[in-house]
């Protein structure tokens, strides 16, 4: 792990605790103070409307205004030899790509009309410009590395999984041209629950690095607007218990409350897709076969008068997937016909539900294969498959952690030793049928770092048990995202609730240390056992044997090979 070239950000806690930071004395270069904008509450804010200003008070825009009276830039010795220059504000998040030049950036959740257009547009822009005796430093590549089936340690170290590469983009790095070249831009777009957000990402500065010149933008006032949106707000769609988690994350969220969506459209819908023709807009909420019988087909709105169903394709993030059609032989859909698909649920930011595409090709399509299970001669019975069990809930939303773009910005909770009822935190984990074999089980614990303390490396310190019993520590440094690794003895591990802890410890000599976590996984051994007349487990081709399924119901038991 590149311990010295992490970054190291302003801390930016939960209970609404704005911590006060220094940089170190070996910073050479000073603060830079913009004397004239410290009037105003420094940060990103939302302006109240004021008389003539007509389509702010009509909720047709919101008014944005950054105030940036202070940066740093602190000299640092880059991968490549060269010495950078790397700029800060404090509590900001950073813009650019890996390899650009990094620059700090706020960015702000707006809700946004559901069918809007939504502009931007910078409408104040106060602007120094200063010269500079090396470049700004690029932005980092996290590098994740997989340690799965390599040794795992007794105390774990994040280090092992991810650290910072830092490579600048040469190209860019010899353009004459100031970037970024918007100081204002929607960065990306979504749902939260019903609620259609953009964020806004306001960047107040920018840099030529042919003449090293930085525009430095004390003060920004942005516009930004929403073109066709509707002229009679709609009643306010409640959301219970997320409600609290939308008022901490939009910006607008009394204005954007009337702008609400209807419920996503029912799981079967046909949609009529440009160029492509008709197709059938499947909602797949949760892993598993589906089945799909022609009077499904029909009631969405599929006409299969003269549809060759050797035609059908099935889609999935572009990539076609294979289904099964029972009765196709004959060319055409008959009323018993069904068919079947093997389904997954994705894991984003904003839904579980993935959405698969059905429609009509110019060649068959591509179809399960079918191959023969009956027993050929000899083999072992495993006692047990591996499997994995993720817990993850999603209740905080932070807009500038992590720092990268398409990041997963939601967390379950966090810890924080200022406080000693936050500094161990308990899991429940529902484990089935685990196997009494001689075995190592592991643990995965995804953290977010958010306190920072220059004066100590690393500053999290972090201790993992599993019933009670020791299985590892991790420690780590700054506002770095960690996965913690732990491997430990499956005799652990008791049939049903287990309890995993977190415990933070408070040895590191920071003055504080609190992270986020995002979710947990629990990956062991389980005996082939079935629940509700149904198992499911993966085979291990390179290694062919016999599996014996148990207690299905009566009639139901089978193995195979």
């Amino acid at each position: 792990m590149i311990q010295n070239h992490r970054l190291q950000w302003i801390s930016h806690l939960l209970l609404s605790l704005l911590l006060g930071f220094t940089w170190s004395n070996t910073i050479l270069l000073p603060m830079v103070q913009a004397e004239d904008v410290t009037d105003g509450e420094a940060g990103l804010s939302m302006l109240q409307p004021v008389p003539g200003q007509a389509r702010v008070a009509d909720g047709s825009e919101v008014l944005l205004e950054l105030r940036t009276p202070s940066y740093t830039l602190k000299p640092w010795a880059g991968d490549d030899g060269r010495t950078y220059l790397r700029l800060r504000v404090a509590d900001y998040g950073t813009a650019g790509q890996a390899g650009q030049p990094e620059l700090p950036a706020k960015r702000a959740l707006l809700g946004v009309p559901p069918e809007a257009q939504v502009e931007v547009k910078v409408i104040t822009a106060e602007q120094r410009s200063i010269s500079l005796d090396h470049d700004l430093a690029p932005a980092p590549k996290a590098v994740t590395r997989d340690r799965k089936g390599g040794a795992l340690d007794p105390l774990v170290q994040c280090g092992g999984e991810t650290e910072l590469q830092f490579a600048r983009d040469e190209a860019l790095y010899r353009q004459d041209a100031f970037f970024p070249s918007e100081l204002a831009r929607i960065a990306r777009e979504g749902y939260l629950r019903d609620q259609r957000f953009v964020q806004v990402e306001l960047t107040p500065f920018q840099y030529n690095p042919t003449h090293r010149e930085l525009r430095y933008y004390p003060l920004l006032r942005v516009q930004v607007r929403f073109v066709g949106s509707p002229s009679t707000p709609l009643p306010p769609r409640p959301e219970g218990p997320f409600e609290t988690v939308l008022a901490g994350a939009i910006l607008n969220y009394e204005q954007a409350r009337a702008w609400r969506s209807p419920p996503a459209p029912a799981p079967l819908q046909a949609v009529g897709q440009e160029g492509e023709g008709p197709a059938l807009r499947i909602g797949v909420p949760a892993e598993g076969l589906y089945q799909l019988t022609t009077a499904d087909l029909k009631g969405a709105g599929l006409d299969l008068t003269t549809l060759d169903p050797h035609h059908l394709q099935l889609t999935a993030g572009g990539e076609e997937m294979a289904i099964q059609i029972l009765g196709e032989e004959d060319g055409r859909f008959d009323p018993d016909d069904v068919l079947r698909f093997y389904g997954q649920a994705t894991n984003s930011r904003f839904t579980d539900t993935n959405i698969y595409w059905l429609r009509v090709g110019s060649a068959p399509g591509r179809r399960m294969g079918v191959r023969d299970g009956s027993p050929a001669g000899g083999g072992t019975v495993p006692q047990s498959y591996e499997t994995t069990v993720h817990l993850e809930e999603n209740h905080i939303y932070l807009t500038d952690l992590p720092w990268q773009e398409e990041a997963d910005h939601w967390f379950w909770n966090y810890y924080d030793t200022k406080y000693s009822f936050l500094r161990t935190l308990n899991y429940i984990m529902a484990i089935d049928a685990p196997t009494t074999e001689v075995i190592s089980a592991t643990l995965r614990v995804q953290f977010q770092g958010s306190s920072s303390d220059t004066t100590v490396d690393p500053d999290h310190h972090v201790q993992l048990r599993v019933n009670g019993q020791w299985v590892g520590e991790v420690r780590w440094d700054g506002r770095q995202p960690c996965v913690a690794w732990a491997s430990f003895p499956q005799s652990y591990l008791v049939e049903g609730e287990n309890t995993i802890t977190v415990e933070a410890l408070t040895d590191t000599g920071a003055k504080s240390d609190s992270s986020y976590i995002d979710w947990l996984e629990l990956e062991y051994h389980r005996a082939y056992v079935a629940r509700g007349s149904a198992l499911t487990f993966g085979l291990d081709e390179a290694a062919p044997g016999m599996w014996a399924a148990l207690a299905f119901r009566p009639g139901r038991s089978s193995s195979t090979t």
